[in-house]
């Protein structure tokens, strides 16, 4: 029986070793373990901890002294501070505590303090940093307190980038599972210092891009890499050949830090490549994001009321050619076109051919047109290319009616509103300076405009009015010249 219960004692033994994680060999220790297949990770501790009785209190590491004498600060019962605010509150550093943290911090705050351990970390070299490497998935027993933690090598040859750069609280033994550093992609029209997706614009005019990525962190194995950007403009997009890229506040000169290649043009398409080849740049800079700024003009080979794209690529890869990744952005610009129609007498009347039209911005004119043997009013450009126009307000006039027909006598203010949707065709408003103009009105989104002929009387307000006020005038003015010298006469006699 003794026997028995001794085995069986031996087995529950057994069973509990298993489940029990490795611990450290006292309370101002534990072990840290990271999971990431291949790879060693360096540890800086920044801030050293001390158990008071169920909480911690944190120091900073004399190492990094300096560093917290600048930007960032660091306070015993707040925490860390930036420029005066407290960035990392003691409630966050303090695991033990169960409150909610009074501020969460945000991932690019996070980045940008890292950054700066790691500015201040290769400045000063000659410092005695705590320091140590950890192998992959090895627990290691670290003295407690927060540490940076660095990927700093790779023996896997699969393409794969470094972790993003960590901060870890280490008060208790812990696993931590890091993300690599993917990078990041965006583009963006600029319009009054702002960054859109989308926007609308004339014919003519030149659209702004910026391009902004975030380089991954590369191990200190990697001796070269990947890092191209393709950008492809669709026609009616003409590149201006103003590329300018800037690492940090670094601006890269061409053929030196990067390459530059375009081909095709505005009537089929325009691809532009560039390529960094500056390999010590995207290896060693602790300055991750990379700005590309340049324009292009959209041209009369745009599409009219339909989107005008131009999408970036950006393939980069820790090894060149193996695992490369892939990400993608793209912007797109809409310029509208205007549908006119003549019509005789009323707005349901037969389409009239040859009224000619002049569009003005402001005092200038931008468009003309006349009208074909259907009544369609098709605008081009002075120099006969196709017209897009962006939202805003034109000036319309009728320059010359068809045959026997009298012109509007009046200018017709016209105003593009934008939808919320872009992609949407405009609201269109049509008014004079008297206000609203009956022979003028919009109709299935194209605007319908009549014509009288002769002098004939159309309904009130109407352009013939004006002609037959003027006649009507003239033959007022004759007859009271002549009642006046039949009187004259008359007293003569």
């Amino acid at each position: 029986m003794f026997k028995k219960l001794s085995r069986l004692f031996i087995a529950v033994m057994m069973i509990l070793s298993m489940t029990v994680g490795v611990h450290a060999d006292n309370a101002n220790t534990a072990n840290l373990t990271i999971v990431k297949e291949g790879a060693t990770f360096t540890t800086y501790q920044v801030l050293k901890a001390t158990p008071s009785g169920d909480v911690y209190t944190y120091q900073v590491n004399d190492a990094f002294k300096d560093f917290f004498k600048g930007t960032y600060t660091f306070d015993e019962t707040k925490g860390i501070i930036k420029d005066g605010k407290v960035f990392l509150p003691n409630d966050q550093l303090n695991t033990t505590v169960t409150t909610k943290p009074t501020k969460v911090v945000s991932s690019k705050e996070m980045a940008a303090f890292t950054k700066a351990l790691q500015d201040y970390i290769k400045d000063n070299a000659s410092k005695s940093f705590i320091t140590k490497d950890i192998q992959s998935e090895n627990a290691t027993a670290l003295d407690i307190g927060y540490y940076l933690v660095l990927e700093t090598n790779n023996n896997k040859d699969d393409g794969i980038v470094a972790s993003k750069a960590m901060m870890v609280n280490l008060v208790e033994d812990k696993t931590i599972y890091p993300k690599d550093d993917q990078g990041e992609l965006t583009k963006k029209i600029l319009k009054d210092n702002t960054g859109l997706d989308k926007n609308s614009a004339a014919i003519g005019d030149k659209i702004p891009y910026e391009v902004s990525a975030v380089i991954p962190t590369y191990d200190s194995s990697v001796k070269e890499v990947n890092y191209t950007f393709t950008d492809t403009m669709s026609k009616g997009l003409k590149y201006q050949d103003d590329l300018k890229v800037k690492l940090g506040d670094t601006i890269l000169t061409k053929d030196t830090d990067y390459t530059l290649t375009v081909t095709g043009d505005a009537t089929q398409g325009t691809t532009l490549v560039i390529k960094i080849t500056n390999n010590n740049l995207l290896l060693t800079s602790t300055d991750k994001k990379i700005v590309l700024n340049y324009s292009a003009q959209l041209t009369s080979d745009a599409a009219v009321n339909d989107a005008t794209k131009n999408s970036i690529k950006l393939v980069y890869s820790r090894i060149p050619g193996v695992n490369e990744t892939t990400l993608e952005d793209s912007t797109e610009t809409y310029t509208y076109g205007l549908k006119i129609i003549k019509k005789a007498n009323d707005h349901s009347g037969e389409t009239l051919e040859g009224a000619e039209f002049a569009l003005f911005k402001g005092d200038v004119q931008i468009g003309k047109a006349v009208s074909t043997k259907t009544g369609e009013v098709n605008f081009t450009d002075m120099n006969g290319k196709t017209l897009g126009l962006d939202v805003g307000t034109y000036t319309l006039r009728e320059v010359k009616a068809p045959s026997e027909y009298s012109t509007l006598g009046k200018d017709v203010k016209l105003t593009l509103t934008a939808n919320t949707d872009l992609s949407k065709k405009p609201t269109m408003t049509v008014t004079t300076a008297d206000g609203d103009i009956k022979e003028a009105t919009i109709e299935n989104d194209r605007i319908s405009i009549v014509d009288y002929k002769g002098i004939s009387l159309p309904e009130t307000g109407g352009s013939g009015t004006t002609i037959f006020m003027i006649v009507g005038g003239g033959l007022v003015v004759i007859a009271l010249v002549a009642y006046g010298i039949y009187e004259l006469k008359g007293r003569k006699d």
